[in-house]
């Protein structure tokens, strides 16, 4: 996978890690990154993982969560602007509502 994403570096300084082919000086769109993405778990034969650019999303998010930083900071680090949608994005941790609980 790595030398699939590689193969897009940037070869100016123009600042974009991926930019467009179609419009130079550009970054690649939101469907371009996620036609690569797609393109590079195929080729890894991982497609039956389940892996997408919105699984990367959740687990970026989820991660973050796991780590102690509050939702403000994720909320500003992703872009949400309504914190109950961020919310959702939080898969919950069997251990974490075990630990929880036994505080109690």
């Amino acid at each position: 996978m790595h030398e699939l994403l590689s193969a897009n570096k940037p070869t100016n300084n123009n600042g974009w890690l991926f930019e467009s082919r179609i419009c130079p000086g550009t970054h690649i769109t939101l469907r371009a990154a996620d036609l690569l993405f797609r393109g590079a778990v195929e080729s890894c034969n991982l497609a039956h993982k389940g892996f997408s650019t919105h699984w990367t999303r959740r687990t970026f998010i989820t991660r973050l969560w796991e780590a102690g930083v509050d939702l403000h900071t994720i909320q500003l680090l992703t872009g949400h602007k309504d914190p109950k949608a961020l919310v959702r994005y939080i898969e919950a941790d069997p251990n974490r509502i075990t630990k929880a609980l036994a505080l109690l």
